[in-house]
């Protein structure tokens, strides 16, 4: 179970003031602080948990959310928890850590049960989530809201992650180049390079800051249909195939699928997808990652579009979603 103690990790030392008055935030969209009672915390922590804490399989089983609790009625490091990055609170209106977070909401406070969301209430930049409850309401009440809770923090990751990932911009002309050359487009953010290692297979890529520390990668090459067998076996191989000559050092691409979909659409076209895995040949620098690959028919011709990643050390769902973005925006010219 989450704890206080646990949530000691989450922070940063320091405090660097940012503007009107308020301390710089510290953490990060993943880490949530959860601010309520420990009567309530005892009684429902485990479904607050549960709606906070999804997992999404990337290399292997990982948590989305990071969540911990502090109680700020008598906690004495309430003060510090209080300026992570996202914060949940917990609790009726004339609780003070709730009345503090409803003063940036607006002037009518309504009754309850409720969610609602309030910007640089203790730090800055902050999001505070607020579970308002009614008064005399029962810790069952909160715990009957979770969820609701846990699919609002799922939106707002993937805002960021999305925002984040074009603030550098988009290519608008390389959408136009494309259809023209290569009968597709596909939705390409400024800081990406774009090359052709082979004759009908190109490549986008971001290893900005540091390719040692992370890389997003999107490939797409093309098949006539009728030489395309529509598997996740056939659609595992082919990328194994061009991972192969395109990737240095030659990824090895795990031999069998973690996650199908199949039925599914882009843009309007059918598809299939297959979620792995890839690591470096034996001998060479240990490295891996996740791989989304997809066989998209495009009239007579399949197109294979593959994202992977490597991110070690770090979270890798910001990135995931990023890299399904990219595939999503895949359209058949």
């Amino acid at each position: 179970m989450p704890s206080t103690a646990r949530a000691v990790a989450l922070l940063l030392t320091g405090s660097v003031l940012a503007g009107c008055d308020l301390p710089a935030a510290v953490g990060d969209h993943s880490r949530i602080m959860v601010a309520v009672d420990d009567a309530t915390w005892h009684e429902v922590g485990a479904s607050i948990v549960e709606a906070l804490e999804p997992s999404r399989f990337t290399v292997r089983e990982e948590r989305i959310f990071d969540v911990a609790h502090v109680d700020p009625a008598t906690s004495e490091d309430w003060a510090d928890f209080r300026k992570l990055r996202q914060v949940l609170v917990i609790g009726e209106a004339a609780d003070p850590w709730v009345a503090t977070a409803l003063k940036k909401v607006g002037d009518r406070v309504p009754r309850g049960p409720e969610i609602l969301v309030a910007r640089n209430v203790w730090a800055r930049p902050q999001t505070v989530t607020i579970l308002l409850l009614p008064p005399g309401s029962q810790a069952a009440e909160a715990a009957a809201v979770m969820p609701e809770v846990g699919a609002l923090y799922l939106r707002q990751l993937e805002e960021y992650s999305l925002a984040r990932m074009f603030v550098s911009g988009e290519q608008t002309e390389l959408a136009d180049s494309l259809a023209r050359i290569a009968g597709f487009s596909l939705r390409v953010p400024a800081v990406y390079r774009v090359t052709e290692p082979e004759v009908g297979v190109f490549v986008f890529r971001n290893d900005q800051p540091d390719p040692s520390d992370l890389i997003r990668q999107v490939t797409v090459t093309r098949r006539p249909w009728d030489e395309v067998e529509s598997t996740p076996r056939a659609v595992i191989g082919w990328r194994a195939e061009l991972a192969a000559r395109t990737t240095t050092p030659p990824q090895v691409t795990a031999d069998s699928a973690l996650v199908t979909r199949i039925g599914i659409e882009v843009g309007g076209n059918p598809a299939l997808e297959v979620q792995t895995t890839w690591s470096n040949p034996p001998g060479s620098w240990p490295a891996g990652g996740p791989v989304i690959t997809r066989l998209v028919r495009c009239g007579e011709y399949a197109y294979l579009t593959d994202g992977w990643l490597y991110a070690p050390g770090r979270p890798k769902y910001q990135y995931m979603i990023q890299l399904e973005a990219l595939l999503d925006s895949f359209r058949c010219a």
